[in-house]
């Protein structure tokens, strides 16, 4: 049997064993009641229950490595330290299992949300958008240790140009800001088009397609995220 294989049936074994005064399992339930009680789950504006899931997760993550660098501290074994460590790797691939498959029923719940968008009058007239869900951003393989955190959410905007988009830098740039409530920027994102791109040449009074693949679900202050303000260089 291979080496990996041997390490990730151990790693899902040390749940079950005795490490200390805890099993991992228990260091596990402990971590996630303490994450539970310490960032509580809300919704906000734009990126519903994401935000403070992940934030919950980091909580329960920290919990398990306090916890493990206080027994590997009282270790005075090298073999005591190696299970130890193996024990923790264990204990936090389940707690990203948990949540990661919660973060994906929260993407695809928010699938269709319609989100704020503000703009300059001089260079858009009107604008929409809206969450859209992207499959398979997603994995938590505890027995191949394969984990896998993407961009479970794209936004689609449709864009009403007031003046046809700017070539002055050889092709149009644009910015597409996550906003809080106040007008501070939780994101910014920058970018531009390619120049044979059938945007670049767009009248004005024409609508245009915009997506943007990322939103700041996983930064501490997404929760913040109000709105989503378009623009582009002049």
């Amino acid at each position: 049997m291979k080496k990996l294989q041997v390490l990730a049936m151990f790693a899902v074994a040390a749940l079950m064993t005795a490490c200390g005064g805890k099993s991992a399992t228990s260091v596990v339930d402990d971590a996630i009641s303490a994450a539970e009680q310490e960032v509580p789950i809300t919704d906000s504006p734009i990126l519903g229950k994401l935000p403070s899931l992940h934030q919950q997760m980091k909580a329960a993550e920290l919990k398990v490595d306090e916890y493990y660098k206080a027994e590997m501290n009282k270790a005075e074994k090298r073999e005591d330290m190696s299970r130890l460590g193996d024990e923790r790797k264990a204990a936090k691939g389940v707690i990203y299992k948990k949540y990661y498959e919660l973060f994906d029923a929260e993407a695809k719940a928010l699938n269709g949300r319609e989100v704020k968008i503000t703009f300059d009058d001089d260079q858009l007239s009107a604008g929409t958008a809206k969450l859209r869900y992207v499959e398979g951003e997603f994995e938590a393989d505890i027995e191949k240790d394969r984990f896998k955190r993407g961009q479970p959410l794209a936004i689609d905007a449709e864009l009403t140009l007031t003046a046809a988009l700017s070539m002055k830098y050889g092709a149009p740039m644009w910015s597409f800001n996550f906003l809080d409530a106040q007008g501070t920027a939780v994101e910014e994102l920058a970018g531009s088009f390619q120049r044979d791109d059938p945007r670049c040449s767009a009248p004005a009074g024409e609508k245009i397609t915009f997506t943007i693949d990322h939103t700041p679900w996983i930064k501490k202050n997404g929760a913040d995220a109000d709105h989503v303000w378009v623009g582009f260089l002049r």
